[in-house]
């Protein structure tokens, strides 16, 4: 006696899911390392005003009349950090200015760390 065949379901007949499948494979890591890259990017701006905010204060300061040096370099800091909103002192930034002779023989000029 021969045993009747029985037909599969159709769920398991061809590959119509699987392009699906395919795509929620490789969108995963796509979409991480794209977004990875933006916030990488958006990082590296913000520490590059940050240093810019910082040589605007140290110029400042150093072409400044001597005993205004320190509060002309943190106000043009504070200029720069403006553009976030922000201040020296508020949100978590310091700003920490010093202010000495410059080493050079005979000179008068005065050397400005912010």
């Amino acid at each position: 006696m021969e045993r009747p065949q029985v037909e599969s379901p159709k769920r398991c007949r061809g590959d119509a899911g699987t392009a699906l499948v395919e795509l929620a494979l490789i969108i995963t890591p796509l979409c991480m390392l794209l977004f990875g890259i933006v916030i990488y990017g958006y990082l590296m701006s913000f520490r590059q005003n940050m240093t810019q905010a910082a040589t605007e204060g140290a110029r400042a300061g150093a072409v400044a009349p001597v005993g205004t040096a320190s509060t002309i370099a943190l106000n043009a800091t504070n200029n720069a950090l403006h553009s976030f909103g922000e201040t020296c002192g508020s949100g978590g930034y310091t700003c920490d200015v010093q202010v000495a002779t410059c080493p050079t023989a005979g000179s008068t000029s005065q050397c400005v760390t912010v």
